[in-house]
């Protein structure tokens, strides 16, 4: 215990430095607290996360790193501004056909690319979580994720693919059918064609060594990036389908696919990576398309020593939705959106776990679209939920029609209302439990209250706003009890809070920001 002498000399330290502008801040790897199920950091801070996805779906397997592309590229102008519009964290896909071109054969070109993007986003205060990204497994069957060498079947009976949605597309020589045909149907149908569904299951159940693949693959990223202070975590398999449901109907079944296809799947995956990493957070997802219901996981991937180093990943998209991805009915939409976000955070909640929103959006520029970015991100944000929306820009998207997602238009144009609309005010760090979270875009009025953690001194409470979108002209804080606080407004976009020692403990305390008139 520090005495009331040392905490008050601490804090004298403290007032010197804030008010000499001179703040130290380190990275640090992030796991989840126990006890709010919240993220946080090493100095027992709560972090809170705003990102984005970046997932590039055909070779060369990355953005461009070294020149900005206003549809490709994840370069230094890009950096600077996801930080500056407030972004922490990038859910990168780092894709199975770029690490592993041939079975067993590991690029590490490739995997060096990816290390110094992560580092060189860490750089900015960006941490990154490591995706493996598919949707429907191949471009064979009209997506991306696993490597054409992987794609083999040990049922004869698989059917051509789209059947049975719709005839055997043609194939060129590399057995890709034309995106003209992938077009015809939406992409997420793909996911019932037959040779989908069968992959899958091979993968669940290891037939021609296919999850011992994905395994290696696993691990060969871990061996590189795990020294990686800025890499939030990994995310096991984006969007797991059900498996085989034409041999086994049972898989429809809710919760079916998720404990007896992806728990054993994902347990025998925690297994090999923490011989490697036993650090990072594991990111984990349920089956794509049962998400009404309750999952089936009776666990999460590791036992729950691992509790702190686990959290569900979930998606939310709104439907129905008009050509651009905008709501048809906002009613109808919002019901959705609460709906499935209640399931979500209850099921974090069953496992013990952490949780994160790791896609949701996919909106354009126009009004409904923003409206329904503001309505998710603030019921996120009420919970203390991160999320990622999906996604920064187009970067080949071949499951997408148009750029309508991307935060700029298909020439080039920054979507500015896009832009603002996810670049909102709030608290990356806070030295405390945190008990109300609220921003208000209308108003840019912003509202937080937690019970600060008094042994935490040397690290504040970090406060993001955008001055440009929010604060034109200026901005006013204000605190209570008046005296919670050393402050500092020095930096851009920023507020920080260190917290006095000599408040009673239990103490809530509140700091509001409003724009000056």
């Amino acid at each position: 215990m520090v005495s009331g002498v040392m905490r008050n000399y601490v804090w004298l330290l403290l007032l010197g430095a804030v008010f000499a502008g001179v703040v130290v801040g380190e990275n640090e790897f992030i796991q989840v607290d126990l006890e709010t199920r919240l993220f946080k950091d090493d100095t027992g801070r709560i972090r809170q996360f705003h990102g984005v996805n970046a997932v590039f779906k055909i070779f060369p397997w990355i953005p461009i790193t070294d020149h900005f592309d206003a549809n490709n590229s994840l370069a230094a102008e890009d950096i600077a501004n996801l930080q500056e519009w407030g972004f922490n964290v990038v859910r990168l896909g780092v894709m199975w056909p770029g690490v592993e071109p041939e079975r067993g054969q590991f690029n590490q070109t490739y995997l060096d690319s990816i290390a110094n993007l992560i580092n060189s986003l860490g750089d900015a205060g960006i941490y990154t979580i490591v995706d493996f990204h598919q949707d429907v497994m191949s471009r064979k069957f009209c997506g991306e994720g696993i490597p054409d060498w992987a794609v083999t079947f040990d049922n004869d009976n698989v059917k051509p693919f789209p059947e049975p949605l719709a005839n055997a597309y043609p194939v060129d020589d590399d057995d890709y059918p034309p995106l003209s045909d992938c077009y015809k149907i939406e992409f997420a149908e793909y996911y019932f064609a037959d040779a989908v569904a069968s992959l899958f299951q091979a993968l669940y159940d290891n037939d021609n060594g296919l999850q011992d693949d994905y395994v290696n693959y696993w691990v060969e990223m871990v061996k590189n990036f795990k020294d990686l202070d800025t890499v939030l975590g990994y995310e096991l398999i984006n969007e797991p389908f059900f498996g085989d449901i034409y041999n086994n109907k049972s898989y429809l079944l809710p919760g079916h696919a998720d404990l007896y296809n992806l728990q054993p799947m994902y347990q025998r995956l925690n297994n090999e990576i923490r011989k490697v990493d036993n650090d990072h957070i594991i990111f984990f997802e349920r089956c794509v398309l049962d998400t009404i219901f309750p999952s089936g996981f009776t666990e999460a991937p590791g036992s729950e020593e691992y509790n702190n180093r686990q959290a569900l990943s979930y998606h939310i998209y709104c439907a129905p939705v008009d050509s651009e991805g905008d709501p048809t009915s906002d009613i109808e939409c919002d019901a959705i959106d609460t709906d499935l976000f209640g399931v979500m955070t209850k099921d974090a909640e069953k496992l013990s776990v952490g949780g994160m929103l790791t896609e949701f959006g996919a909106m354009s520029n126009a009004t409904k679209g923003i409206k329904n970015i503001e309505f998710i991100t603030n019921m996120a944000e009420q919970k203390f939920q991160s999320w990622s929306y999906w996604q920064f820009k187009f970067y080949e998207d071949l499951t997408t029609q148009g750029t309508g997602e991307s935060f700029y238009s298909a020439d080039g144009e920054l979507q500015t209302n896009k832009v603002k609309a996810l670049s909102r005010t709030f608290a990356p760090a806070i030295a405390g439990t945190p008990t109300l979270n609220s921003f208000i875009p209308s108003t840019s009025n912003f509202e937080l209250r937690f019970i600060p953690n008094l042994s935490i001194l040397e690290s504040p409470t970090e406060i993001y706003l955008n001055e440009a979108y929010y604060y034109p002209n200026g901005w006013e804080w204000s605190v209570m009890p008046h005296n919670a606080f050393a402050v500092n407004t020095t930096a851009h976009n920023s507020l920080m809070l260190f917290n006095n020692p000599d408040l009673a403990e239990g103490t809530e305390v509140a700091v509001f920001l409003q724009k000056k008139k």
